[in-house]
C-alpha cells in the first residue's frame, strides 16, 4: 500500500509595505573581467554594509523572511542587479525613508571612492518577501524607475514616496512632525532638470564626514574616476553621456561649498573631458 505523505500547510502569501530600491552596478562587465573575486565582493559588501541592522546576525541571515518588529534593510545581490528591502510596516518607526536615504548616501559615495558608479531608483509600496522569493507592484516600479528614468549614475525617487511622507506615519520618525521629517529628508535630495528628485550623495556625504578637510581630496578621487571612465567611453556615446552628467553633477557640487579649497583643481573641465564643451 502507498504511504500517502501529508502536506503542510503553507503560509498564507500576502504583501508588505517596503521600500524597495533597484540598483544597477555600471560597467560590471568590465569590472569582473579586471578586478579579482575579492575585490568585487568587496563592492557587494559595500552596498550591503549600510543596511541599517546594527544585528550582525540579521545582516548575515539568508533570504528575506522579516519580523514584524525590525524595520532593518535587507539586500539580494544578482548579476550586475542589487535589491534592497525595507519594511516599514514594522512596529519600531524610526523614520525608514530618510535612512535609507542615508544608507544609500553612504554606499554610493564609498563605492564611487573607488571608481564604482551605479543607477538606481527608489520607492514605497506591496511586496512579498519569504526566504528567496520577491514580487510585487514595488519590485516593478523600483525597476522601471532604474531601467527607464534614472538615465545616469544617479537613484531617482518616485515622487508618490515623497509625497507619502505628508500621510503615512509609518515612513517618519514617530518623534516627527511631517514637515520635519519632510526637511530631513530633502537635505538627501537633489532635484533633476527632469523634475525627478535623486539621491545627492556628494553633497550630503559632506556632513557624514568625520573631517572636513578631506572632502576636496574626496572630490578629487571622484573627478579622477569620472576622467578615466569617460576616456574609456570617449566613442560609445551612450556610455558617455552617463559621465558628462556626473562631471556636471561633480561641478555644481563643488560649486556649492564656497569654502572648498581648490575649486580649479576639483572641477572638470573641456580639457579633462573634450566633449564636455560640446554638451
Amino acid at each position: 500500500m502507498i504511504k500517502r505523505v501529508k502536506k503542510e500547510k503553507s503560509k498564507a502569501a500576502s504583501y508588505r509595505d517596503c521600500i524597495v530600491t533597484f540598483i544597477d552596478i555600471l560597467g560590471f562587465r568590465n569590472i569582473v573581467r579586471e578586478r579579482s573575486p575579492e575585490e568585487i565582493q568587496e563592492i557587494v559588501n559595500l552596498v550591503q554594509r549600510h543596511a541599517g541592522s546594527d544585528e550582525e546576525e540579521l545582516a548575515r541571515k539568508d533570504g528575506f523572511d522579516f519580523d514584524h518588529d525590525t524595520p532593518w534593510t535587507r539586500t539580494s545581490f544578482f548579476s550586475d542587479s542589487v535589491v534592497r528591502v525595507r519594511p516599514y510596516d514594522a512596529e519600531i518607526h524610526d523614520g525608514s525613508l530618510f535612512h535609507e536615504l542615508l544608507n544609500l548616501v553612504h554606499a554610493q559615495a564609498e563605492l564611487v571612492n573607488q571608481g564604482i558608479f551605479i543607477r538606481g531608483g527608489l520607492t514605497a509600496g506591496k511586496l512579498y518577501l519569504r526566504d528567496n522569493v520577491l514580487f510585487g507592484p514595488a519590485m516593478i516600479q523600483a525597476y522601471d524607475l532604474e531601467s527607464k528614468f534614472a538615465n545616469y549614475p544617479r537613484i531617482v525617487i518616485d515622487p508618490i514616496t515623497i509625497d507619502a511622507l505628508k500621510t503615512d506615519a509609518r515612513l517618519r520618525n514617530e518623534d516627527h512632525t511631517p514637515d520635519e521629517e519632510l526637511k530631513s529628508v530633502r537635505k538627501l535630495l537633489r532635484r533633476g532638470d527632469d523634475g525627478l528628485h535623486y539621491v545627492d550623495y556628494l553633497y550630503a556625504f559632506r556632513d557624514e564626514m568625520d573631517e572636513y578637510e578631506e572632502f576636496p581630496a574626496f572630490l578629487k578621487r571622484v573627478k579622477n574616476h569620472i576622467v578615466a571612465n569617460a576616456t574609456a567611453a570617449s566613442e560609445n556615446l551612450g556610455i558617455l553621456q552617463k559621465y558628462l552628467w556626473a562631471a556636471k553633477y561633480l561641478n555644481q557640487t563643488a560649486k556649492r561649498f564656497e569654502d572648498c579649497k581648490d575649486q580649479d583643481s576639483i572641477r572638470i573641465n573641456d580639457h579633462d573631458i573634450p566633449a564636455l564643451a560640446e554638451a
